[in-house]
């Protein structure tokens, strides 16, 4: 199993941030973050609450448990107990779906993000039957709209 500190390296790595900035929104210096990633000093709970605004997952970096999305059925969504969603999720809400999507899109670095959006636009369009082009322009669509 993996250190604290090698996650923490790995959770700065997938947000796509220099030991510089990840370290930044930790209220830290660079030198504070080589320090924490080398394993010789630990950041407080300041630290974590910084860098957990900035998109790192937190609970992973402190005890190696991501979230799992293990929901099946249209509506019921459900997480392992290693890490409940950021939004309580009720399974009879509609838009269940969309929080989910939502709470797992956090989770991605830029990368993976825009190629998540990229996806959606296309599938938008397949659904809609409509031209769509995928680097973010919208067409208009029948009654006025824009996707």
């Amino acid at each position: 199993m993996s250190t604290l500190f090698e996650r923490l390296v790995e959770e700065r790595k997938r947000l796509g941030m220099s030991q510089t900035v990840f370290g930044s929104k930790g209220g830290v210096g660079k030198g504070s973050q080589i320090n924490y990633e080398k394993g010789d000093r630990k950041p407080d709970s300041d630290y974590f609450e910084g860098v957990a605004e900035a998109g790192a997952d937190v609970l992973y970096i402190i005890t190696g448990a991501r979230a799992s999305y293990i929901g099946t059925q249209e509506t019921s969504v459900k997480y392992t107990v290693n890490q409940p969603p950021r939004r309580a999720i009720d399974p009879e809400d509609s838009n269940a779906d969309l929080f989910t999507l939502i709470d797992l899109y956090r989770y991605l670095n830029s990368a993976r993000r825009a190629e998540v959006l990229q996806a959606v636009r296309g599938l938008a369009a397949d659904q809609l039957n409509e031209e769509y082009d995928l680097a973010g322009d919208c067409d208009e669509q029948k009654g006025g709209g824009q996707l």
